[in-house]
């Protein structure tokens, strides 16, 4: 997982600025959630040194302005989307609508799937970002989803996306189901330190199938929310355990269980719990 944090040092460090413009977007849009999107071009460092032995490193600079053109082209049409900076090799972005997201998400890939060297991973979370009585979007806030955006990406193969279940609640529901396909991919532990995060895959089962693979450790839903053996502490335990109830529930009444009723899909029983949904068409953009 030696690139799983490649790009997390750029994003430490927000500015007053890029704040500035992601609080105008959520404040224009009447938003006080926000989808974030992340992306990086993959191998972006070998790609680098690839484009300076073939001919020099200007050369790689033009398929980064290339990158950078695509992507925000995608983002930003309709005012759907605002980039907030880039990170050297991908970008920052943030949506009002977690459905638009994810498919314009699948757009970019689309746009990029036959390019001959950009190759990009792109990951989506989606949470509460500003409060209006507390002067607008917290900055904490925001960069806590913007690194759990960028874990998720961290997590993508190259064409691939991935999303926390908070962006895949909502954006499921809305999204035609002739369009898009979901894999639910279970709780990974990408940090020793952080609680695993559960991650699911939209994409377009015409041209591409699901990832098989992860970089981190696929771990048990209840190993999500542990249960502490504190006999001294009754309340935590309690809270512990209602914790697991709702999470248990919550799977067992999210729009994955439909998804094989009166949606036109059928459900195909996995280990991986697939949600097989066969497309009308191609993608259109």
């Amino acid at each position: 997982m030696s690139d799983v944090y490649s790009n997390f040092e750029q994003l430490q460090g927000i500015t007053e600025t890029e704040l500035a413009k992601a609080e105008a977007f959520a404040k224009g849009k009447g938003n006080s959630v926000l989808v974030i999107f992340f992306d990086d071009m993959k191998g972006s460092t070998a790609l680098k040194q690839r484009m300076a032995a073939l001919e020099d490193e200007e050369m790689f600079q033009a398929l980064r302005r290339e990158h950078d053109e695509v992507l925000t082209h995608s983002i930003t049409r309709d005012r759907a989307g605002e980039v907030i900076k880039s990170t050297g090799d991908g970008l920052l972005a943030v949506f009002a609508e977690p459905s638009t997201a994810v498919e314009r998400a699948i757009e970019i890939q689309e746009k990029l799937r036959a390019h001959p060297y950009i190759k990009v991973r792109i990951g989506l979370d989606m949470g509460q970002v500003r409060v209006e009585a507390a002067g607008g979007l917290q900055q904490d806030v925001f960069g806590r989803h913007v690194d759990w955006a960028a874990r998720a990406e961290a997590m993508a193969d190259p064409g691939h996306i991935i999303v926390t279940r908070s962006a895949y609640t909502d954006a499921f529901g809305w999204i035609p189901k002739t369009r898009v396909s979901w894999r639910e991919h279970g709780f990974h532990a990408i940090k020793d330190d952080e609680q695993p995060i559960e991650l699911f895959e939209p994409y377009n089962a015409n041209v591409t199938q699901p990832m098989q693979h992860f970089p981190a450790t696929k771990v048990s839903s209840s190993a999500a929310i542990p249960v502490r053996n504190d006999s001294s502490n009754v309340d935590r335990q309690l809270a512990d355990r209602q914790g697991t109830e709702a999470a248990s529930f919550f799977r067992q009444n999210s729009p994955r269980s439909n998804c094989g009723t009166g949606l036109g899909s059928t459900y195909v029983p996995q280990k991986r719990r697939a949600c097989s949904i066969r497309l009308g068409g191609t993608f259109s953009r």
